[in-house]
């Protein structure tokens, strides 16, 4: 228990007047959630949530990979109005949460979800067209990197808009720092999530300018109908394939080679990131896979992990991975099947017995934008970089 919890309980079993009250005002002044160094690289963090009378149970949100049962329950400190939560974390984690009270105690009857109202630091979580924003109460601990610096205004790429063809929405990314050749591409998925929420594009500045990438540019491609298009759609890769590419080697200054083109996305986005390498690997030969939602399976072949099992079938492509999931997305599945953790672990394990050239990374975070910053930078260079 943090030591400000034990201070309150002592004192309640005393019968000391006002404890609650001078506990509530301890944690205002500090902000939640109640952070302490444990060892070196591990911090615990403790959840705190004001009992509000109407609660019979109080979940931690957090594993937004899961689908199925909400393992973190708070505890209520006997005699008081305090719920408390103790979760260890690495100390260089950065994820998000919400709390979620209930007036029904069944594990599966949420409240409604709610941001920690002691917590300043808040993140969004996904971008709106309409500006209803999916936001969350941010947490980050002591030893999280910085966030990118911005190069100076010279270094700096720069963004268009394009419409290659009716309905598709696609910004692109030019780099400051001219090529003699043609440059190499990654096609972004979830492109304005990517663009205006993970701030992409000043990554890119930061890294060519410190010569950790060559000169590259990137086609974000907007997918509002993401649960649509991602999921190992063959309409919709078959359109990255044969429009959006040949769109942008007659538009654009980039090159037509599998070997210079790379496919990102996250969650679905990795999904069908992998995907369009497996049908297209003549036009894409890269791919990094950001907490990929490989467990997906269509309803006519319902068996977990479709996409795995296609590549198992297959040949050894000639493509490149770069693979990641986060070492707290370890939430059980309604479905009772494995982990999105673990199934990125089992993927990565299938590429290595084919005979792929793939890197793996766990990252200290979760299912969530806020913790996909420094694994990506990783995999840039690891993947786009001059070695």
């Amino acid at each position: 228990m943090h030591p400000r919890l034990r201070q309150l309980e002592t004192e309640l079993r005393a019968g000391q007047p006002g404890a609650e009250e001078r506990f509530w005002r301890a944690v205002a002044a500090s902000g939640t959630p109640l952070v302490q160094r444990t060892a070196v690289d591990t911090c615990q963090v403790t959840f705190v949530w004001r009992h509000d009378g109407a609660a019979r149970s109080v979940a931690v949100i957090q594993d937004w990979g899961a689908d199925g049962l909400r393992e973190h329950f708070m505890a209520r400190l006997a005699g008081s109005d305090v719920w408390h939560l103790e979760r260890p974390y690495p100390s260089d984690a950065i994820t998000t949460y919400q709390f979620s009270p209930s007036a029904n105690p069944d594990p599966q009857a949420a409240g409604p979800y709610q941001l920690d109202p002691l917590n300043p630091q808040r993140s969004i979580a996904f971008l709106s067209e309409t500006g209803n924003d999916f936001v969350f109460s941010a947490l980050r601990l002591p030893d999280a990197p910085e966030p990118v610096l911005p190069v100076e205004e010279a270094l700096r790429g720069r963004i268009a808009l394009h419409h290659p063809t009716p309905g598709r929405r696609v910004w692109s990314y030019t780099p400051a720092l001219p090529s003699p050749e043609p440059h190499p591409v990654l096609i972004v998925f979830d492109g304005r999530q990517y663009k205006d929420l993970m701030h992409l594009p000043r990554l890119f500045d930061a890294l060519i300018a410190a010569a950790d990438i060559p000169p590259v540019m990137a086609l974000f491609v907007d997918t509002p109908q993401r649960d649509v298009d991602l999921p190992c759609n063959p309409e919709f890769a078959a359109w990255v394939a044969n429009a959006l590419l040949p769109w942008a080697w007659a538009a654009l200054p980039v090159s037509d080679r599998a070997a210079d083109t790379i496919a990102l996305g996250c969650s679905y986005g990795g999904l069908a990131a992998a995907y369009l390498a497996l049908r297209y690997p003549e036009r894409v030969g890269g791919v990094i896979a950001q907490t990929g939602w490989f467990r997906w399976a269509p309803p006519e072949d319902p068996a977990p992990e479709w996409l795995p099992r296609q590549y198992a079938a297959s040949p050894r492509l000639p493509v490149n991975f770069h693979l990641s999931a986060g070492v707290l997305e370890t939430a059980r599945m309604r479905d009772g099947g494995v982990t999105q953790r673990e199934t990125n672990r089992r993927f990565h394990a299938l590429l290595r017995e084919k005979g792929y050239r793939v890197h793996y990374d766990e990252y200290h975070g979760g299912h969530d934008y806020s913790s996909l910053g420094e694994p990506l930078r990783e995999a840039l260079v690891l993947m786009a970089g001059r070695g």
